[in-house]
């Protein structure tokens, strides 16, 4: 599949504002690791709830790898297998000196090294995040990455995106549950299930909702409208008549100052249906993006 399938992908171009959100990703991931390096670090009580979103950087990091996965298949005409390689040479190198360093200088075990090694620690509860700082977060993405064939071949649509990610995440809730029921709890594996894959799946699956919503050859069905409101949190759907009158007095103000003016600036006028100023548009293609009704 190329992008000649959807209808506002255009000829490969550098997303701006995903790179924003890598940035922001890293720098969340800074500030969670910086706190749990040093406790003692006193955090404003106006910022403690902001920087404890902080811990949800690896996610995003996620969201953005789901979604840029599939824009870049869409956008090559290259097989799956220059994919893998393109990946491969971007994490393992520096993966494999960080696997040697921090098991020498932790004395792991010879199963810990192997396992690492060869990206299997994401299904052992006591390697997935002893050997490097944080390496659950490169076993879960190399299998996932092995995932990524079927998956792009499976996933055409956003409809099927959307389904996968809801069946993913009660998958999750569903092994969430039966672990905490079935299992005795102890540390390794109370990270274990944090950790793992299938917890970690509906992230990537949100990815893919992502990249769909963005760039969907047709507009979502009614249904998948409102389950991707739901689920970005599109408190309009929820409102009440109060909360809607007082979230329009706003206007009341610019209406104000408007008339305040000796001379107030032509309104512009566009005919119904219209997508109003050609601004409008360039500042979506310039991301290779287009309006398209909902």
């Amino acid at each position: 599949m190329n992008q000649k399938t959807l209808q506002n992908l255009q000829p490969r171009v550098r997303l701006d504002y995903v790179d924003a959100l890598r940035g922001l990703a890293a720098l969340m991931v800074l500030v969670c690791h910086s706190l749990q390096v040093d406790p003692s670090l006193e955090v404003p009580s106006s910022l403690a709830n902001k920087f404890e979103a902080c811990k949800y950087g690896v996610q995003l990091f996620f969201v953005i790898s789901g979604f840029t996965i599939f824009y870049s298949l869409h956008n090559s005409d290259s097989n799956t297998t220059n994919f893998f390689i393109r990946r491969f040479f971007r994490i393992a190198p520096l993966y494999f000196v960080a696997v040697i360093f921090y098991g020498w200088l932790y004395d792991i075990s010879f199963t810990g090294i192997f396992l690492n090694l060869f990206f299997l620690h994401g299904f052992s509860p006591e390697y997935i995040n002893r050997v490097v700082p944080g390496g659950w977060s490169i076993g879960v993405e190399m299998v996932f990455y092995c995932m990524v064939p079927f998956l792009f071949k499976k996933i055409p649509d956003f409809g099927k995106a959307l389904m996968f990610f809801l069946i993913t995440l009660i998958f999750s809730f569903v092994i969430f549950y039966a672990y905490r029921r079935l299992v005795p709890s102890t540390p390794f594996l109370e990270s274990f299930v944090y950790f793992w894959l299938p917890n970690q799946l509906p992230i990537f699956a949100l990815g893919f909702v992502t990249f769909y919503a963005s760039f969907g050859k047709a507009s979502p069905e009614a249904y998948e409208r409102l389950l991707l409101d739901a689920m970005s949190g599109d408190a309009t759907l929820f409102a009440r008549r109060d909360e809607v009158e007082h979230a329009w007095e706003f206007i009341d103000h610019i209406e104000e100052a408007w008339h305040s003016t000796s001379t107030p600036p032509p309104l512009c006028e566009y005919p119904a249906g219209s997508w109003g100023p050609k601004e409008a548009d360039d500042l979506l293609e310039r991301d290779g993006r287009a309006w398209r009704r909902m």
